[in-house]
């Protein structure tokens, strides 16, 4: 877990998990000891890597930025978006754009990949757009309800507690977009639905499984339904729209000052080699240079992010630079 949060937000929601599943291994009676005072003991434990990662964010990765950057990295400014002109402008605040309208589309955006195939998108609708596809999705989640109580009592507890813990997923990914993609599109920001859904099906089979072998077969079918369904709009679908996404993110920054320096050349596939090449310019202080070079439009998010961290050291860039006249000059 404290890997996970170095790498990607997404990971916060991961310490939930385990307390969600299987409550029973954290609120333990034990006849020696206080009722509070265990479970207080049960959950310091567990949420170490929670403390270790505020500690480290907070007091020991602004030394490194310090060092090797220049600047210190202030993780509560970061998070509140106190330096952020886009959040101010947006107002978009702590908890983002997250409304009720906008959890409801959110809801439908996370668990439409799973269910509806994109071939079926002209017909069904897709992101809250459609009556029918909203019908369908919901019909999805009471069917699940319906399932969870065939099995057991122990079956039964564990297959809801994974349908609590897919609905509080969707309330995170809600909020923590809110701040950023507003709508979760299933490809980067709600990709880790997938591990949830996967989730509550299987422990779906294992209720249904108590009713019989031909419940069962029906469940596996269903299970491995939703599964192919994904893959193919991990494969297919979402890897054209993101090539769609490209085109479109490198007019907007092609057009945007300070970027107006970059030249995009639209059939270029990105390379290890040619992002090697940026980092090196950007490592000598030349990142304006490259606009001397025509690059792909993969690349240009690796120069926006090198061009905003100089910003944050060397403060707003003069527009007219260019050439061997470097940022850092």
């Amino acid at each position: 877990m404290f890997i996970g949060f170095n790498f990607d937000e997404g990971a916060f929601f991961a310490p939930l998990i385990a307390p969600i599943l299987f409550p029973s291994l954290f609120v333990r009676r034990d006849p020696r000891r206080r009722l509070g005072g265990r479970t207080a003991l049960n959950l310091l434990v567990y949420f170490l890597p929670v403390l270790c990662f505020l500690l480290f964010v907070l007091f020991i990765v602004p030394i490194i930025t310090r060092a090797t950057y220049g600047y210190d990295f202030d993780f509560i400014s970061t998070v509140l978006g106190t330096h952020d002109p886009r959040m101010h402008e947006a107002d978009y605040g702590l908890a983002g754009r997250l409304t009720p309208t906008t959890l409801y589309l959110n809801f439908l955006a996370l668990l439409e990949p799973s269910f509806i195939p994109w071939q079926l998108r002209p017909y069904l609708g897709w992101g809250g757009h459609s009556i029918v596809g909203t019908l369908y999705i919901g019909t999805v989640v009471i069917a699940a309800v319906w399932v969870a109580r065939l099995g057991s009592i122990f079956d039964r507890r564990l297959a809801f507690r994974s349908l609590v813990l897919l609905g509080l997923f969707i309330l995170f990914s809600a909020t923590l977009n809110g701040r950023h993609a507003i709508i979760v599109n299933g490809y980067y920001y709600g990709s880790a639905i997938a591990v949830f859904v996967s989730l509550s099906l299987a422990l779906l089979v294992r209720a249904a499984s108590a009713r019989g072998i031909r419940s069962q077969g029906v469940a596996l079918l269903l299970m491995a339904l939703p599964i192919a369904i994904q893959i193919d709009h991990s494969v297919y679908a979402t890897s054209q729209s993101q090539i769609g996404y490209n085109a479109l993110a490198a007019d907007i920054y092609a057009k945007s000052s300070p970027l107006g320096f970059v030249k995009i050349d639209r059939q270029r596939q990105v390379s290890g080699a040619e992002l090697d090449w940026i980092w090196r310019m950007w490592e000598a202080g030349r990142l304006l240079e490259i606009g001397s070079r025509n690059i792909s439009p993969g690349s240009l998010y690796l120069v926006a992010e090198l061009y905003r961290l100089d910003q944050f050291k060397y403060g707003p860039i003069p527009s007219g630079l260019m050439g061997a006249e470097t940022i850092r000059r």
